[in-house]
């Protein structure tokens, strides 16, 4: 466990390089160049127990792989908790999965709660202002699930493929996102943008189930070819999913565009 109590940390490099424990009432600023690497203020990544609380990013980080605010990359197997935690700082210069809070988390269980990210975030690849994606295509164990309640993002969200978004960008698994709203602007350059959720590719069958309550997009949309208010795409056109997509009292305030047309 490392408390700290309420102090900053200047650093150039992440704390640690892979960690499990506890990380809480900490403050980090200064700037992190990321060098191709997995990358986070916190951890580069982890393959166990995690649980981030009241930790507050206000350091820049460039120059990554799979890039978050607080941690980069969660291996198979994690069961990570962030609660309380805020990123300030911008991801820049990312070439895979980018998050405010986490860039990746591979599996197992995810519990994000009353996050934020002011952060902007920019990534050759895909992401969203919360977490840029959670779970493995084809290889998923059967209970993985990600929670997210209480989160928002204010910071402009770009990705140059795949799907981004103002709260989760890519899911492959069950997921129940509640109260969570965003006010970022959401760009992508080749396919799906999305104020909630970027998309659910369920090309293993039975492997996504999607409750989404309370949530709300106030954020410019833009989409190349897919483009939605609160979600971009439910499901896989070769393989749809016995398990529920649920969507209740959520609302879209945002324009939402496309700036590739296509007939889908």
């Amino acid at each position: 466990t490392f408390d700290g109590n309420g102090k900053t940390i200047t650093t150039t490099a992440p704390l640690f390089a892979n960690l499990q424990g506890t990380v809480k009432n900490l403050t980090v600023a200064g700037a992190i160049d990321g060098a191709g690497l997995n990358c986070g203020v916190i951890t580069m990544w982890t393959n166990g127990s995690l649980t981030v609380e009241n930790v507050l990013n206000k350091a820049a980080v460039s120059g990554g792989t799979t890039s978050g605010g607080i941690l980069g990359y969660c291996a198979t197997g994690t069961v990570a908790t962030f609660t309380g935690c805020q990123n300030d700082g911008n991801v820049t210069e990312a070439t895979g999965q980018v998050g405010g809070i986490v860039g990746y988390i591979q599996d197992d269980v995810a519990v994000i709660t009353d996050c934020v990210n002011n952060g902007n975030l920019e990534t050759t690849s895909y992401g969203a202002g919360i977490i840029g994606r959670f779970g493995r295509d084809k290889a998923l164990p059967p209970d993985s699930n990600i929670t997210i309640t209480g989160c928002a993002n204010y910071g402009t969200v770009k990705g140059g493929k795949g799907q981004t978004s103002g709260i989760l960008g890519y899911l492959v698994g069950d997921a129940t996102i509640t109260d969570c709203v965003n006010y970022g602007e959401i760009i992508n350059e080749t396919v799906c943008a999305a104020g909630i959720l970027g998309s659910c590719f369920d090309d293993v069958k039975e492997s996504c189930a999607i409750l989404m309550t309370g949530c709300v997009n106030y954020g410019t949309i833009k989409g190349a070819t897919i483009s939605g208010g609160i979600a971009g795409r439910f499901g896989y056109s070769a393989a749809w999913s016995a398990k529920a997509y649920r969507m209740s009292n959520c609302a879209n305030y945002g324009e939402v565009t496309l700036t590739t047309p296509a007939d889908y």
